[in-house]
């Protein structure tokens, strides 16, 4: 099962491309735009999270836009550690 999982991500990852980022239960993901901005308050990321029906005749949609902070992100994502 678990073999089955990795091939469709990294088939999706292929499809989508490298700003995709897969949710791996949900047929939901993140896209992250191509660019970003700078302000006083930091770097600014555009990202869209979306449906994402590779395995279906659905088409790929928008569910909203979300617009954050790099420094934001790195911190949370330092916090993540794994389960044992």
């Amino acid at each position: 099962m678990a073999r089955n999982v990795i091939s469709y991500y990294r088939f999706n990852r292929k499809r989508m491309g490298a700003r995709f980022v897969e949710c791996m239960v949900s047929g939901r993901g993140l896209l992250f735009h191509d660019g970003s901005w700078l302000s006083d308050d930091g770097e600014w990321i555009i990202v869209d999270v979306i449906t994402n029906w590779a395995d279906s005749d659905r088409k790929t949609r928008k569910i909203c836009e979300l617009i954050v902070s790099r420094e934001q992100l790195e911190t949370a994502l330092r916090h993540v550690t794994p389960k044992e």
